[in-house]
């Protein structure tokens, strides 16, 4: 595992291609010797409307991936028992260029004319972090929806913190490092579900309010929002780690536990941020979470950091067409950063930051001691389990 995170520079996850094509090798090796090609789900898109194969250079930085040749990997294959499959391999090409022109065949079928060109594309959290107008070294986009992904822009692949999260190569030679917490949204639909009967917008809004009306610390209460059921991803892998309250009293009701709950997703942000090799100038955000503005403020003040809410919604494929306009009208850097207007801004304020310091270091110490617990609880309940 050590030398596939050297290589790559990123830790390898069970849907990733490198598994999944072991797994198909192992058990459909009929499939594998009637294949011609292994393709991302956009690139067999792209096959279908220009009759050309490849792939690009963030889809191909998750595996198999040399970061340091900015290539395929042959090594990554060997590694994993399927040196063989590199014939599956398509040739990358920068996100950005031309991939080819719509086939008259395609074109029918869609309803279009022929020959419209047709640009390369990129992977959804690079194209998301694009979007954003987050292209220089220092700028990060967070994509707080369902899970939490923490995406910082590099100049240089960097391994820190070591095995853990992903690092993929992005536009202009540079690359992004990913950090993705299991879990973000997710925390308050559950809280939601749980504690207030349901997760409408109006549940959600009275949440914030709620939560709004404690102040910082939540009285006391400390959530760690390991709430995933594959544990936490990052800045550190533990499959068992799960969700906690810590430091409940009878004095203790909703309200603090709602602020406890937003805290403990904002704390989980920061400790990505300080994890990275790099420090982070701003934090674009995106995705559901970003719609609240309660929570972007927390962000800001948590983090130290000045957050930007872009006027995207959804990023994603935002990102791809504003390729695709480049494709047509190349933009300079300046341009690129300014791509998705900010409708909303949320500085840091001192006096905050300075108490999130303080909250942060016992969120750290808690994380830190449930290490062992996590696991010795997993390994209790399975032999509950087994008594029955």
């Amino acid at each position: 595992m050590d030398r596939i995170f050297e290589i790559s520079g990123s830790a390898i996850y069970p849907g990733f291609s490198l598994p999944l094509l072991n797994w198909i090798q192992s058990h459909e090796p009929a499939s594998i010797a009637r294949s011609a090609h292994f393709l991302a789900c956009k690139d067999w898109l792209r096959l279908c409307l220009t009759d050309t194969v490849a792939t690009d250079q963030t889809d191909a930085s998750y595996f198999p991936y040399d970061v340091h040749a900015r290539n395929h990997s042959r090594a990554l294959l060997d590694l994993c028992g399927i040196g063989g499959l590199e014939r599956l391999l398509p040739p990358i090409a920068e996100s950005g260029a031309l991939a080819g022109t719509l086939t008259t065949t395609a074109a029918e079928r869609l309803g279009l004319a022929p020959e419209i060109p047709v640009v390369v594309g990129m992977c959804d959290f690079s194209s998301a972090t694009y979007a954003t107008g987050a292209v220089r070294p220092g700028q990060a986009c967070t994509a707080l929806g369902t899970a939490c992904l923490n995406n910082l822009i590099m100049d240089s692949p960097a391994s820190n913190p070591f095995g853990v999260g992903l690092t993929g190569a992005t536009l202009d030679g540079r690359w992004l490092r990913t950090l993705s917490n299991t879990a973000g949204t997710v925390n308050i639909d559950w809280f939601a579900n749980t504690f207030y009967g349901g997760a409408s917008a109006q549940v959600i809004n009275q949440i914030t309010v709620d939560a709004s009306s404690i102040p910082i610390g939540a009285d006391g209460i400390t959530y760690l929002p390991y709430i995933s059921t594959a544990g936490v991803s990052a800045p550190f892998v533990h499959p068992h780690a799960r969700g906690q309250f810590f430091g409940i009293s009878s004095e203790h009701r909703r309200p603090q536990f709602a602020r406890a709950v937003f805290e403990g997703v904002a704390l989980s942000i920061r400790d990505a941020y300080e994890a990275m090799p790099v420090g982070v100038e701003e934090i674009r955000l995106v995705g559901g979470g970003a719609g609240n503005e309660f929570w972007c403020q927390m962000i800001a003040d948590c983090t130290g950091r000045t957050v930007l809410v872009p006027n995207v919604t959804y990023a994603s494929g935002w990102g791809v067409a504003r390729l695709a306009a480049e494709f047509i009208c190349a933009d300079t850097d300046d341009q690129r950063n300014s791509a998705a207007c900010t409708v909303r801004r949320y500085e840091s304020d001192r006096r905050r930051t300075a108490a999130y310091v303080e909250v942060f270091a016992l969120y750290k110490e808690i994380s830190a001691a449930g290490v062992e617990l996590w696991t010795r609880r997993a390994r209790t309940f399975e032999k509950i389990l087994d008594i029955g």
